[in-house]
C-alpha cells in the first residue's frame, strides 16, 4: 500500500536492486549502500528496534531513537522511491509503538515540511553510505522535538 503510487507492481514490497543516488539541483548529495548489502542492513536495522522495544524508555530517550531510526532508515534507503517517506513514518511508527497510539497526531511531518531546508542540510551526513558522520547528527535529532512546540 505505501508504494502503491511510487512504484510499478513488480517493485512493490522488495528492496531496490539498483543502485541509488540522490541528487539535488548542485549534482550528487548522497550515494546509498549497494543494492546487495539493503537486505544485511535492514535485518540489522530492525533487530536494534526490536531491541529498543524490549527496554523501558523515557520520552526524551524515545524522540532520540526515533529520529535515529528515521535517519539510519533514509541513509540505508531500502527502496528505489519513497524512502523519505518511509522513514517519517517509521519515526512515527517507533514513537505510537513506545508511548502510546496517541502519538500519530504529533505534526512531525508538517514541521519537516515547514522547514524542508533545514531537514536536507541536516539529514546530510556524509556524500556516501561508508562516509556518515553520525557525530554531527544533532541538528536532525533535535528537529523531531521540535514539533510539539
Amino acid at each position: 500500500m505505501f508504494s502503491e503510487t511510487l512504484l510499478i507492481e513488480s517493485k512493490r514490497g522488495k528492496y531496490r536492486g539498483e543502485k541509488v543516488r540522490v541528487y539535488d539541483q548542485n549534482g550528487l548529495v548522497y550515494l546509498a549502500v549497494e543494492p546487495e548489502y539493503v537486505e544485511k542492513r535492514m535485518k540489522e536495522y530492525f533487530k536494534g528496534i526490536e531491541i529498543l522495544f524490549g527496554q523501558s524508555l523515557t520520552n526524551e530517550v524515545t524522540f532520540y531513537h526515533a529520529s535515529l531510526v528515521h535517519l539510519i532508515f533514509a541513509h540505508i534507503h531500502p527502496f528505489l522511491d519513497g524512502n523519505g517517506r518511509g522513514a517519517r513514518l517509521i519515526e512515527k511508527w517507533f514513537i505510537s509503538q513506545v508511548l502510546g497510539k496517541h502519538f500519530w497526531k504529533i505534526s512531525s511531518e508538517k514541521y519537516y515540511r515547514d522547514h524542508r531546508d533545514d531537514y536536507y542540510e541536516n539529514i546530510n551526513l556524509g556524500v556516501n553510505y561508508y562516509e556518515l558522520d553520525y557525530d554531527r547528527c544533532l541538528p536532525f535529532l533535535e528537529m523531531l522535538p521540535k514539533c510539539l512546540e
